[in-house]
């Protein structure tokens, strides 16, 4: 996939240290809050990356897993998950100095386009920012469980 210089390629296990960074870059700011330690909130942001991915790959044993790259620089990673009768939007993470570019927009269009017609779904917490670029680019809340909520999106005419 490429679109607006955005390059979506598999990620292998050389990735890992990449994707430690990206979720303490994107996950730091509401950590530090707690007030640890550099050491100790570096630690815990590591193990909590590592849960998050032993957590995903226990619900998603099939993903497939991409990294992104804007001209040759890794930005971030997408995970889906191909169902027969729709796909399963995993996880979108962009680091924070490459948010806001049109970047998360490419790599949706993708996914859709990927989806052959198929619904794709997501789930979220609520207050998350990236509702309103989903909400843009054509999903609707299908059910709610606070914190979390469930957004979909279908081609228009298209039963759902």
């Amino acid at each position: 996939m490429n679109s607006n210089s955005l390059t979506v390629m598999p990620c292998g296990s050389a990735a890992t240290e990449f994707l430690a960074q990206l979720y303490f870059e994107i996950h730091q700011p509401e950590f530090a809050a707690l007030g640890l330690r550099e050491d100790t909130l570096v630690q815990l942001l590591r193990q909590q990356s590592a849960a998050q991915e032993a957590s995903y790959r226990q619900r998603f044993p099939d993903a497939e897993r991409h990294l992104l790259q804007r001209d040759g620089i890794l930005v971030g990673r997408l995970i889906v998950d191909y169902q027969p009768d729709h796909l399963q939007l995993v996880d979108i993470a962009i680091l924070p100095a490459y948010q806001r570019q049109g970047l998360g927009t490419a790599c949706l269009q993708q996914v859709l386009a990927s989806a052959e017609g198929r619904p794709v779904r997501l789930n979220m917490i609520v207050s998350n920012p990236a509702r309103q670029l989903y909400s843009r680019l054509g999903f609707r809340v299908v059910s709610e469980a606070l914190p979390y909520l469930t957004m979909e999106y279908c081609l228009p005419g298209s039963p759902g």
